[in-house]
């Protein structure tokens, strides 16, 4: 019930947003890690559901058998999920419409317009430039190679002079990598030609650079601790239903 609650409120002008705006603690860093604040409704929903039917179940446990658990259960369970499709399936429908009109209304981008997931200092009118910048000019021959299974982007240099930065057609980010295959040694990136990844090469250097993103630690952590979650539920969900088959077996015996 708390975690509801709190989950509800924090999706609500009524949340102290402002006061995490501008901080750069472990909590603000916590609570603005889903971005948007209507995404909460999401673990409120989570919440309530097992809130509900645990009520339900310990109102019978306590003699009051207005609900009949198993099947008010799975009747309110229906119920809301029935209610979750639509509440989706209509916030979908009318941000889609809307994207699709704020993409005619853009000039000639297909992307939002407000910049939010571009690196500072980026400049949209340059989002379409595919060529590679180099610097000094012309200090070698790079050629796109393609994008592989894996959808990494392959750039084959040939033919390096002269030391050099390159920056690639690829927005500069973080756990973006750059990687020489035939040496086999990642090369430090930094944000070059108008916010794009960049490398810096040496005389001799001939090979293919393989550009890809590393999932952060973090993230990997958070997915197994899902998996070991879900995997533990589905346990305990089956040795709750095997105790009792086994409870009602020991009843029909006596």
């Amino acid at each position: 019930m708390a975690f509801a609650v709190l989950a509800l409120w924090m999706a609500t002008i009524y949340f102290p947003w402002w006061e995490l705006a501008d901080k750069e603690n472990s909590l603000a860093i916590l609570f603005t890690a889903l971005q948007f604040p209507w995404r909460y409704l999401s673990l409120a929903t989570v919440f309530l559901c097992f809130l509900t039917i645990y009520s339900i179940q310990k109102l019978e446990i306590h003699g009051h058998a207005w609900f009949q658990l198993q099947k008010a259960g799975t009747k309110i369970m229906f119920v809301l999920v029935i209610i979750q499709i639509i509440i989706v399936g209509t916030f979908f429908a009318e941000y889609s419409n809307t994207a699709l009109v704020d993409r005619t209304l853009s000039a000639t981008t297909d992307v939002m317009t407000d910049a939010l997931y571009f690196p500072e200092g980026l400049s949209t009118d340059l989002l379409y430039d595919t060529s590679i910048h180099c610097d000094p000019r012309g200090a070698a021959l790079i050629d796109k190679s393609g994008v592989n299974e894996s959808n990494e982007r392959l750039f084959f240099v040939d033919s390096v002079r002269d030391a050099y930065d390159v920056a690639f057609p690829i927005a500069y980010y973080k756990f973006l990598t750059a990687y020489a295959v035939e040496d086999g040694v990642y090369l430090e990136t930094f944000a070059g030609y108008n916010q794009q990844l960049a490398v810096s090469l040496e005389p001799g250097f001939t090979g293919t650079i393989r550009i890809s993103y590393c999932i952060n630690w973090r993230w990997k952590a958070a997915y197994i601790v899902s998996a070991l979650s879900a995997i533990l539920l589905i346990v305990y969900s089956v040795r709750l239903k095997l105790r009792s088959s086994d409870g009602h077996s020991n009843e029909s015996i006596k």
